[in-house]
Formats: structure tokens, sequence, C-alpha cells
């Protein structure tokens, strides 16, 4: 069943992914939000402080008008503004994403300018799935996370699944029913090793 209407480009090369006698029996989007992933966070960050910076740059316009002091002061507000913007780029980039359930697998695509990313996730993967409800009325289907390492070298755990979905459980019951269908009819794909990415250029 597919929920959403696509442009014929992007199906074309959705189909030009799938292998021989695969067909797709679901097909969504993830729900663009502002806050999701990190949005929340680069506002509680980037509010007060592009605000302060703003008072800052007030208050001396002010008192001394122009000063050269302002000058120093461009890169924190830029800073903040980039900050700002955070929200904004999120829920351009979730707009990029293609979920997919065939009679083989699950399948994430990342549309992107330059290069499509394909994540497969076969049988194997979906026994341990599981549903994060949001409090907007969304979910995340996550079906397995990878490691990051930040600027910092520590450790980040980053969510692999459907996520920012209307319906999540009903696509939790939809993995869960593929993974034993396919399990009985082919055990060469449940007991495929790890989840693998292709990254392609358009």
């Amino acid at each position: 069943m597919v929920e959403y209407t696509l442009s014929k480009q992007l199906m074309d090369r959705i189909k030009s992914t799938l292998e021989p006698e695969e067909q797709i029996e679901w097909l969504g989007k993830p729900t663009p939000s502002y806050f999701a992933h990190g949005g929340i966070g680069a506002l509680v960050f980037g509010i007060p402080w592009t605000a302060f910076i703003i008072f800052c740059y007030i208050k001396i316009l002010s008192h001394v008008g122009l000063h050269p002091a302002l000058l120093y002061m461009l890169l924190p507000l830029i800073f903040g503004l980039l900050i700002l913007s955070i929200p904004i780029w999120n829920r351009r980039n979730w707009t990029k994403n293609v979920y997919i359930i065939t009679n083989k697998r699950a399948i994430r695509i990342y549309q992107g300018r330059s290069n499509r990313i394909i994540q497969s996730f076969y049988p194997k993967h979906l026994q341990d799935i599981y549903t994060k409800e949001h409090k907007n009325g969304l979910g995340d289907v996550i079906i397995t996370c990878q490691t990051l390492r930040n600027s910092w070298f520590a450790k980040q755990y980053e969510p692999l699944g459907f996520l920012l979905l209307k319906e999540p459980k009903e696509i939790e019951d939809k993995l869960k029913q593929l993974a034993v269908k396919v399990a009985e009819s082919s055990p060469a794909l449940s007991t495929r090793a790890q989840p693998w990415r292709i990254k392609r250029a358009l």
C-alpha cells in the first residue's frame, strides 16, 4: 500500500533499488517537525544566546554609538543565528526521507542533492524493534542504533529506523509481520548479518 504520492522520477529511483521479485507493500514518509531530534535543544541554547548578543549590541549603540567592538560581536551573532536555523534545516532534511516495506526487507532512502543513501534492514534486524512515542503525537519505530563520536570523541547513539511517523505502532506491526513471514519462507534472508548502506551519486 502506497500512502504518499511521489514524483515519477523518485518512484523510478526507488524501483531501481529493488531486488528481483521484490515488491513494495508499504511506502511512507516522516512527518517533518521543527522540534524533533535536536531542534528543541538548538532553540533552548540559541534563543538566550542570540538575545544576549543583541542586547549587548543595543547597549553599545545606545551608549557609545558605532564602535569597533561591534565588529568583534559579529561572529557570536552569526553563530547564534546558525544555531536558531537548525530546526529549519532539520525539517527540510526530514522531507527528503522515504520509508519502504517490501516483501523482503525494510528500506530507508535519503534523497540528497548530490547523492542517495539507501539503508536496508533484513528480517534479522526486525526482531527487537520497538516504538518510541513523542508528546506531539508522532513516534519512531527504532530498528537498531549506530554508535558515533562527536568532536569531543564522546560516544553518541543514533537511532536507525522509521522515524517521525503518525501511526508508528501500525508500522511496527507491519515490520514484525514481515520478519515472521520472511523467516518462514526464506531463511537465508532472515539471517542476513548487518544492515547495509549504499551511497549513490545522482
